[in-house]
């Protein structure tokens, strides 16, 4: 039984090739008449509604952005006065060594001022008003922190 099943898989077998044509389609080509028609309460914009919703989301849009710059400087303010405070506790040594009692006192007293106003009066400031008091805040400690860093470069 083994041998005639190898014999049988040795005999090449035949095999037959069968050509088949497809049938070719046929196209039909038409122009169609379209016409657009609304059912029911939801038309589509005329040009004056579509420039109004234009205006109002370019309103709103200017809104946000303006929100959004607000909290940057926000979180920006806040951040520095924390800067501040930090960098005059855990680098005592150093920043006393370059500069005085005074300054070293100014910058805390104007880091605290700044702390109280921000959650005071400063909840309801505009963007203008925190970018002139981070600028009043910040100007006196990039000199101290400048001061440092060429110190701490030597």
């Amino acid at each position: 039984p083994k041998e005639e099943a190898a014999k049988e898989e040795e005999k090449p077998k035949k095999m037959k090739t069968i050509s088949v044509e497809k049938e070719k389609k046929k196209m039909h080509k038409r122009t169609l008449i379209v016409s657009s028609s609304h059912v029911g309460s939801v038309q589509p914009y005329s040009a004056e509604i579509m420039a109004e919703s234009k205006a109002k989301l370019g309103a709103l849009a200017a809104i946000d952005k303006e929100r959004m710059m607000l909290e940057e400087i926000r979180n920006t303010y806040e951040s520095y006065i924390y800067l501040i405070k930090n960098k005059l506790i855990d680098f005592e040594e150093e920043i006393a060594a370059i500069s005085t009692e005074e300054q070293r006192e100014a910058l805390l007293t104007s880091a605290t001022e700044a702390e109280d106003w921000m959650y005071d009066e400063g909840y309801d400031a505009g963007l203008e008003t925190y970018t002139k008091k981070y600028e009043e805040l910040s100007a006196p400690a990039k000199k101290v922190f400048f001061r440092l860093q060429e110190v701490s470069a030597r």
